[in-house]
């Protein structure tokens, strides 16, 4: 009858403020009011004002409230709505949606979408990708708004985990599909089925510009190509962050084989964090940058910014990490800096899960060596045991002592279950024989242990093998030698004979006393590796080819007259873990000083008086026990920075 309540629209009221408050929570950061506690106290909502509204939402501590009405037009029902502020009753948004009176939930997902819609239009939206957002599924919204937030934090099996159920909600979400690869595979290093790939490349053209070309450059097998469409997408779309971030971390680990630095890639850091400061993974790039440059300012803000997004117990090691980090940048790698960190965690963890090398130090040897024995005291197991020795010879290795290295990749060999233990040992002696800082009777004697085990090894480490005799001949001046290990090496049957023999070919050339030739070979092979990607796809393998190549070829280019291509050849030493899923990266970081010595060397050549001071401080503060026989190098860089500090003033 006219003038009665209308107990079908009251009852819709009901159930739409029940559904509507089940959508509207935990989707980008939303919580809502229990919706039954609210109605329990809202009395007949017929006769519900805004300003009784109002008065609710402040009972609950809401500081905003959605307020609306419900009006039959025909067989349909029309609903308009508004989200106002508690305080003030300013009109946040507005909406206005009609459906069938059967429809709820229809009803509900339109009304959701017009006030998320408006809602993220006003202020800061939960996703980068909004606009990629197509789901019509509230539950697949709200799964994938969740892994947004939680990769923007650093938990990625949390993330990925979300973006999976945003997938299972809506098998047409392409924009999850990308996301849960982007996590899982690139971040986690971990394989991600081939149907989840071929899904979003499938369906890209279906995603906005930005995102469809951040998509496809990482379809190019060039890596200049890479970091060239990846600027491209940052110039187009300078406020997207995720491209920057695309752009940075492109720059941070793999820009300066190409012959960028720190610079560059500490300049588009600065513009990821300029667009979003609550990006984990920005701040933990940014401290191992400052840690490299010896930033103690640097690594004391993302330190801070860290503590404050990184809350989860499963983060406490990496926030541990990075405040270690700080305090020994801070106090110059003293070791009572790391007095309170709690290093249990290298007494489970394998490798790769936690890097070996001084890499994860970032050059801090004296410390590394300290922690080292410290976590030999626990009781371990077996393979764990035998990767505190390996890096233990590492870390004495970058400081010069070879001698001390050797003892202790001994120990390592003797005590790993691996089957090319044995390598590692040969490794780091022959390495040490092409430095200066090993004799040759100490590299025959692991040699023959390696020969002992080459029918164990895999094809790649028999080319290894092969390769580090040629390494050793070519030092001792030994051309029938290296001939040897060409031919040794063409008959190991691995895929990277190629790369190999050209790194060979040219110190043959040398030997011959074509060395601008052989120059120019090793540095053409160089960029030819970094351009194809070898170093990531093979070079797991053979960690110290580009180390070597690039330092000799630097050298020789160098007297050649060609310290400009010396120079960007030598930057391959500011990438951070290039490999950062294999052993090739702590292992090659040996020769990082000597690389920094070549770097000061080269800028000196091109009157770049402060860079090159740099590099002489850089390799100073490494290389503090060298052999008696590289004992001249730090002399002759001492006399270097001296003259050099004259110079400046």
């Amino acid at each position: 009858m006219p003038g009665a309540p209308d107990t079908a629209l009251s009852r819709l009221g009901r159930e739409l403020a029940i559904t509507l408050s089940a959508n509207l929570d935990g989707v980008g950061g939303i919580r809502a009011a229990n919706a039954l506690s609210v109605l329990a106290q809202a009395g007949d909502l017929t006769r519900t004002s805004l300003e009784r509204g109002a008065a609710l939402a402040g009972r609950f501590g809401a500081s905003s409230f959605v307020y609306g009405s419900l009006v039959r037009t025909g067989g349909n029902v029309r609903l308009d709505l508004g989200l106002f502020e508690t305080g003030n009753l300013r009109p946040m948004a507005r909406a206005s949606v009609t459906t069938s009176l059967d429809d709820i939930a229809a009803l509900t997902d339109s009304a959701t979408w017009a006030l998320l819609r408006q809602i993220w239009q006003q202020g800061r939206v939960p996703s980068p990708s909004l606009a990629a957002v197509t789901t019509r599924s509230i539950p697949a919204l709200r799964a994938f708004l969740e892994g947004e937030r939680l990769l923007a934090i650093g938990q990625y099996e949390a993330a990925a985990t979300a973006f999976g159920h945003a997938i299972e909600a809506d098998s047409s979400f392409w924009l999850a599909y990308w996301r849960y690869d982007y996590t899982k595979g690139t971040w986690q290093g971990q394989p991600v089925n081939s149907v989840i790939r071929a899904a979003y490349l499938a369906h890209r053209a279906a995603l906005p510009e930005r995102d469809r070309l951040l998509i496809e450059a990482s379809l190019t097998d060039s890596l200049s190509a890479f970091l060239v469409r990846l600027r491209a997408v940052t110039e187009r779309f300078p406020d997207y962050w995720p491209a920057w971030f695309a752009y940075a971390d492109a720059l941070i680990h793999w820009g300066p084989l190409t012959g960028t630095g720190y610079a560059e890639a500490r300049a588009a850091l600065e513009r990821v964090l300029e667009l979003n400061p609550d990006l984990a993974e920005a701040w933990t790039h940014l401290s191992w940058i400052a840690a490299r440059l010896r930033d103690s300012a640097g690594t004391a803000r993302a330190e801070r910014e860290l503590v404050r997004l990184m809350s989860a117990p499963e983060q406490r090691p990496i926030v541990g990490f990075h405040r270690a980090l700080d305090d020994l940048v801070r106090l110059g790698g003293v070791t009572p800096a790391l007095d309170t960190t709690d290093f249990s965690f290298l007494a489970t963890a394998r490798p790769p899960e936690v890097t070996i090398g001084g890499v994860s130090f970032f050059g801090f040897h004296r410390a590394e060596i300290d922690v080292r024995r410290r976590v030999l005291q626990f009781t371990l197991a077996r393979d764990i045991k035998a990767s505190q020795w390996l890096a233990l010879a590492l870390a004495w290795a970058s400081r010069g002592a070879w001698d001390s290295g050797l003892v202790a990749v001994r120990r390592y060999a003797t005590t790993s279950p691996a089957p090319d233990a044995a390598l590692y040992g040969y490794r780091l002696a022959a390495v040490g024989r092409w430095a200066g800082g090993v004799d040759s009777l100490s590299v025959a004697r692991w040699r023959g242990t390696v020969l002992g085990s080459l029918r164990e090894l895999s094809p790649e480490g028999r080319a290894e093998v092969a390769w580090l005799d040629g390494v050793v001949a070519a030092a001792q001046q030994d051309r029938v030698g290296l001939a040897e290990a060409r031919v040794a090496l063409r008959k190991s049957g691995s895929p990277s004979v190629g790369v190999l023999d050209r790194s060979l070919a040219a110190f043959e050339l040398a030997l011959a006393g074509q060395r601008d030739r052989a120059a120019r070979a090793l540095a053409r092979l160089e960029w030819d590796e970094a351009e194809q990607w070898w170093f990531s796809r093979r070079g797991c393998d053979h960690p110290y080819v580009p180390a070597i190549d690039r330092i000799t070829a630097a050298r020789w280019l160098a007297a050649g007259g060609d310290a400009s291509q010396a120079a960007r050849l030598l930057k391959w030493n500011e990438a951070i873990w290039p490999r950062p899923y294999c052993f090739a990266d702590p292992v090659e970081r040996v020769l990082s000083p000597l690389a920094s010595l070549e770097q000061g060397r080269v800028e000196e050549a091109l009157s770049r008086t402060e860079a090159a001071r740099g590099y002489y401080e850089e390799f100073l503060a490494q290389y503090d026990m060298p052999v008696v026989a590289l004992e001249h190098l730090v002399i002759d860089t001492r006399a270097a920075t001296q003259r050099l500090s004259g110079e400046a003033r």
